[in-house]
């Protein structure tokens, strides 16, 4: 309970994140919080009420424990049902004690708050003052031997990610909101790639390892591995992905950190113009795909 009043005293502010979605979005939602230079405290109702998949959700889970930087520490109920709770008691005494809540919901709000509970997505391709690569950072031996060996393969050859997401995305509801990439999408940038690499070696990521097996195996003029590590933590793949030399990513955040943290100075990066299904939505992408990306 003291902990927040603590950090108030001593920092003057703090940060309060109401966790949601899965490893992306909460990757996204950690990243701006560091924004603020200041503790981090986790909200982690969303994803314990949250817990079961619908037709128009798919529950998560914490996933930011693969990361050695990001300190779990998880706000106390009585704090934030002290901040949250608008009974004149509480006013008054949040006026007595300084505490100004503000509720953040999207990266241009203006900031006047010293207590900032943080309740959105956050997307966007510019962090202030953030390392992301630092804070991202994965020991490469928590992989199993396995995915070590292919690893090393990736680093060594001009490799290319083609993520396809599929799996939650085909939800009825979901797919309204998100869409499902046309297979014409992967082709285009596949040749693309063909034409500006040289001796492109493509990996394929997907949970619906079934549907890639279908859909690129007549990919016979180029070297292609089909990856399947559905049964891993999702770190596992972003890891992979990450390393490969050049991307072709699906409209996913998921898909997207891959890409941001694959540290290849001279990478080529190929994003979808349809993020969203709904052509509208498209025009709101700007600030989080970046300029020297290619869209197709």
């Amino acid at each position: 309970m003291f902990g927040p009043f603590i950090n108030l005293i001593l920092n003057k502010k703090i940060v309060i994140v109401n966790l949601k979605g899965g490893l992306g979005n909460q990757m996204f939602q950690y990243a701006f919080a560091k924004e603020f230079n200041c503790p981090i405290y986790f909200d982690f109702s969303t994803l314990e009420i949250f817990n079961d998949d619908k037709s128009n959700f798919t529950a998560r889970k914490y996933e930011l424990t693969v990361f050695g930087k990001i300190k779990k520490m998880e706000i106390n109920a009585l704090f934030k049902r002290f901040i949250l709770s608008k009974t004149p008691y509480n006013l008054y005494l949040s006026k007595v004690l300084n505490i100004r809540l503000q509720i953040v919901k999207n990266n241009k709000d203006l900031i006047i708050g010293n207590v900032l509970y943080l309740n959105g997505f956050f997307q966007k391709f510019h962090f202030e003052n953030v390392n992301l690569f630092d804070l991202f950072s994965i020991n490469q031996h928590k992989l199993k031997k396995k995915n070590q060996t292919l690893l090393l393969e990736i680093q060594s050859v001009n490799s290319v990610c083609v993520h396809i997401r599929r799996g939650d995305y085909l939800k009825p509801e979901i797919i309204k909101y998100h869409g499902v990439l046309e297979i014409s999408y992967y082709q285009k940038a596949i040749e693309i790639i063909v034409n500006t690499v040289n001796n492109p070696k493509f990996y394929f990521f997907s949970e619906d390892i079934q549907f890639i097996t279908d859909n690129f195996s007549n990919l016979k003029n180029y070297q292609v591995e089909f990856i399947s590590n559905k049964d891993e933590e999702p770190w596992v793949d972003l890891f992979l992905m990450s390393n490969c030399k050049h991307q072709i990513i699906a409209n996913s955040t998921y898909s997207w950190w891959s890409a941001t943290l694959n540290s290849n100075v001279n990478k080529i990066v190929i994003a979808p113009k349809a993020w969203y299904a709904e052509e509208s939505l498209n025009k709101q992408t700007d600030e989080l795909i970046p300029p020297n990306w290619l869209r197709i």
